[in-house]
């Protein structure tokens, strides 16, 4: 959720003009920008105590340096940096929606499309990490973002090329405890096979809504990570065994994110097989530096280099149609007979707010259109999990068609006659319906923020 400035914001940074906070944390503060052009931006700005500190400048540098050798429509891209300033800061692509985690706690998990679009979407965006030499190490809900073009990783905060660990210590952990791979917390260094482990912790968090290794505490969490079976109860029989690969304990036995994409795309994405990830996925300059030359696999790599998952597509393909990363969230039928609900609710609460007037009842049009009002968010909240913004509209702006309708039509009727006031109502239905159906949406909304 964005906030306003507070007085020990700076104003501006570097070119940007700050207007916003997106989030803030303990290491510095994410703010909404603008550039010359107005093209909103997220400055991620250290805080001052923080960005004196050799050991995270060495830090910063490096997420610069890692986010830069990724060009993905899956990742959020680099715009401008400058690491050598008194305070540095990134300005990365704006992605607006919610972040995966705030998605699944303040609505529901994701199921059906919605699942299978974030685990080709996720899988994708990992797989052109990988093919620029670059681990992520800290993959986790609240770093993926639910935008209008599907899934995007927006934070490289503790990312390292494949060849790059002069900035932390043998065996120290760096990154989220309930997302890290059991390596991790053995203290050797994260590979691509622990991408692909939170890869999965995060599918099993957005079809559930806990995460596959759970505990009271850090080192409960840390136990199960390394000792136990991951707790799949919920997660669709369509993806369970590839999470289940992926979560293996041991990292040469989990797929590679490419053959990842290849065996979710066979499975869910029949008809609509995108490109291969990671194709344009290559070093980038950019205006105050070019990203580091690509490394060997092999250089640094304490386990081996995890293998191609070779096992049957995990079900039955089903078919789709158009682009694999937009779905509707709601089928038609269920959509009509939602408005359908809607209408007949705000027609007859209209009515009914009307009705009070015979009673002595204070402004009863205001408390008509309010109540049908409620019911109308209330079905878009059933009839769109997804929050699609259009559709959600249409559906309260159909709501506010019936109240509306059904308060001047049983006005003209008399409120002391009840039949007439049914007739009304029905009249109204019939026109708010066809308006409904007009204005019906073709294509989903972005996610609710």
């Amino acid at each position: 959720m964005l906030r306003p400035l507070i007085d020990t914001d700076p104003a501006v940074i570097g070119p940007y003009r700050l207007h916003q906070r997106i989030g803030s944390g303990g290491m510095g503060v994410v703010y909404l920008g603008y550039g010359a052009q107005d093209r909103p931006v997220a400055v991620k700005v250290p805080h001052e105590y923080v960005a004196s500190d050799p050991a995270f400048r060495a830090r910063f540098r490096a997420e610069v340096a890692a986010a830069r050798h990724v060009r993905a429509p899956s990742v959020a891209a680099v715009i401008d940096a400058d690491v050598d300033c008194v305070r540095p800061w990134l300005a990365t692509e704006y992605v607006p929606g919610p972040t995966l985690h705030a998605a699944v706690l303040e609505r529901r998990p994701l199921v059906d499309g919605q699942l299978d679009d974030l685990a080709i979407g996720l899988a994708t965006a990992l797989a052109a990490i990988h093919d620029a030499q670059v681990v992520h190490r800290d993959l986790k809900p609240a770093n993926i973002v639910m935008s209008w073009e599907g899934p995007k990783i927006i934070d490289f905060g503790i990312a390292r090329s494949a060849d790059y660990s002069g900035y932390t210590q043998a065996g120290e952990l760096v990154g989220t405890i309930a997302w890290m791979s059991p390596e991790q917390l053995d203290g050797h260094v994260a590979t691509a096979a622990s991408d692909v482990f939170a890869w999965a912790c995060c599918l099993v968090f957005a079809a559930t809504g806990r995460r596959p290794f759970a505990g009271e505490t850090q080192e409960i969490v840390a136990l199960r990570i390394t000792a136990t079976e991951p707790d799949l109860d919920g997660v669709p029989d369509r993806l369970c065994d590839v999470v289940r690969r992926c979560l293996h304990k041991e990292p040469d036995e989990r797929p590679t994110a490419a053959a990842l994409v290849d065996v979710l795309t066979c499975a869910l994405r029949p008809r609509g097989t995108p490109d291969r990830p990671g194709e344009h996925a290559a070093p980038v300059a950019r205006e105050d530096g070019s990203a580091t030359q690509a490394p060997d696999h092999d250089e640094t790599r304490q386990s081996p280099h995890p293998r191609p998952l070779t096992t049957p597509p995990l079900t039955t393909p089903r078919p789709t149609h158009g682009p694999p990363t937009v779905r509707p969230a709601a089928a038609p039928a269920p959509l009509v007979a939602g408005l359908v609900l809607v209408l007949v609710l705000g027609g007859l609460l209209g009515a009914a707010g009307l009705w009070a007037a015979g009673t002595g009842h204070p402004h009863p049009d205001v408390v008509g259109v309010a109540a049908a009002m409620l019911v109308g968010a209330a079905c878009a909240q059933m009839l769109f999990p997804s929050g699609q913004v259009t559709g959600t509209l249409v559906t309260v702006l159909a709501a506010f068609t019936g109240a509306g309708g059904g308060v001047v039509l049983a006005r003209a009727s008399g409120v002391d006659q009840p039949g007439r006031i049914l007739l009304a109502v029905a009249a109204t239905l019939l026109v708010a319906t066809g308006c409904a159906f007009a204005m019906a949406p073709s294509a989903p909304g972005p996610p609710p923020p």
